[in-house]
């Protein structure tokens, strides 16, 4: 395991925030995410695809959860905004 994919890519975007078991990278924004009713954690591709159909079944629980990490985002703004600001110059966008 290596510690799963970053969780704030989805949050800022408005999406809802899936991830595996392996937060270890990402733990202090995944505690935020989960509290906040923004992240589902899974155990593996069964249960991905449960909760991805999950998500097309309740719109309204995705809209919920995207809703909660974009929150979160907005919340961290500070801090986060910079993260977001050198992964957008390491793709090669100003």
């Amino acid at each position: 395991p290596n510690g799963g994919h970053n969780l704030l890519e989805p949050a800022a975007l408005a999406k809802p925030v899936l991830s595996g078991p392996h937060l270890f990278n990402f733990l202090e924004i995944a505690t935020m995410l989960r509290t906040a009713g923004a992240l589902q954690e899974v155990s593996d591709a069964t249960t991905l695809a449960a909760a991805v159909q999950g998500l097309f079944d309740q719109p309204q629980q995705a809209r919920s959860m995207a809703d909660a990490g974009l929150a979160v985002m907005k919340a961290n703004q500070g801090a986060l905004q910079s993260l977001l600001d050198g992964i957008g110059r390491l793709m090669g966008r100003r």
